[in-house]
């Protein structure tokens, strides 16, 4: 199996994701555009554990959010948030 790491994907934000987001924006001084669950972010695999990846996802604002263990979508029709799919 080829290691992912440094690979861009993209990513679907989840519920979880959009609280984290809103959360570090509230208690710093960090802004952006407001993130809604399915919203897509460009992400940069970090860790590739395999069967599962850690990504950095650059967000439409000043920071970034760090999401583990995120899996690869199996077909792009069935995508849904809180996977990735790369690039096309």
């Amino acid at each position: 199996m080829v290691s992912r790491l440094g690979e861009q994907v993209l990513y679907k934000l989840t519920g979880e994701d959009v609280g984290k987001i809103q959360a570090q924006r509230h208690d710093s001084p960090k802004w952006g555009n407001e993130p809604r669950v399915g919203d897509l972010a460009v992400g940069v695999v970090v860790k590739d554990w395999g069967k599962a990846v850690n990504l950095h996802l650059f967000l439409d604002g000043n920071d970034g959010l760090w999401v583990t263990s995120v899996c690869e979508a199996p077909v792009q029709e069935q995508w849904v948030p809180g996977q990735w799919t790369v690039l096309w």
